[in-house]
């Protein structure tokens, strides 16, 4: 049964402007690489028209296509991903939506201590964790950098 289309209307404007992003980023390495669409197809088992769509930034493809697509560019997997992602943009939205939801969580179980307990532990250890992913992001912001120069 073939994959049912995502409908690109209910995502977020963050979504889509990092959909656009993507597909830039790979027409921009595709064309450099002096493949066609059919040629990129070829070389990674993606459809032309799929390419097309990612490319024009109206296809949210899964992570396993955009690995062929990479790998068919010959390109580490990361380079065709958003730099924001790479240097802050994803832990912010992580921790937006996590941030929502604690409270959301503590607000409907206040009488409860201990959800509120384990919602404030779970809270501390998130915090933890977004320390590391900075630091991270930090050292793949540096690795980035080291590859845009040629470094």
């Amino acid at each position: 049964m073939p994959r049912k289309p995502v409908n690109i209307n209910n995502l977020d404007d963050e979504t889509l402007k990092s959909l656009a992003i993507i597909g830039k980023k790979i027409k921009d390495m595709r064309v450099a690489k002096g493949l066609s669409q059919k040629a990129l197809s070829g070389k990674s088992g993606v459809s032309h028209q799929y390419i097309l769509l990612i490319e024009i930034g109206t296809q949210n493809a899964t992570i396993g296509i955009l690995k062929r697509i990479s790998d068919a560019l010959e390109v580490p997997f990361y380079s065709i991903l958003p730099d924001e992602w790479l240097t802050g943009g994803l832990d912010e939205y992580v921790l937006n939506l996590f941030e929502k939801q604690s409270s959301h969580l503590k607000k409907d179980f206040a009488d409860n201590s201990m959800t509120v307990s384990i919602l404030d532990n779970m809270w501390k250890k998130f915090d933890e964790a977004r320390t590391m992913i900075e630091e991270a992001q930090r050292a793949l912001g540096d690795i980035l950098e080291r590859v845009k120069s040629g470094k």
